[in-house]
């Protein structure tokens, strides 16, 4: 199931996708860039689907996600763009 949303807009083009299972620090990193467009997800699968859906300027991964962990996802963005 995809999870993501967008929570916060704002007039700039900036999209960053943040991700981490722990609600408050993925609400508490969108309060802090409130200048961009946020989308949020939860874990490394919600990841990869919002980075196949969208345009994304920077992308915040929890380090310690459960299921597919930060570094995975890391090596199939990198393995997507090459």
């Amino acid at each position: 199931m995809h999870r993501s949303e967008l929570i916060l807009t704002s007039d700039q083009e900036t999209t960053t996708l943040v991700v981490d299972d722990d609600e408050i620090n993925s609400v508490a990193t969108g309060l802090q860039l409130e200048e961009c467009n946020v989308v949020k997800g939860t874990n490394g699968i919600d990841a990869l689907t919002t980075i196949q859906e969208s345009k994304l300027d920077l992308i915040l991964l929890d380090l310690m996600m459960l299921g597919l962990k930060c570094t995975k996802v890391c090596q199939k963005i990198r393995q997507k763009d090459s």
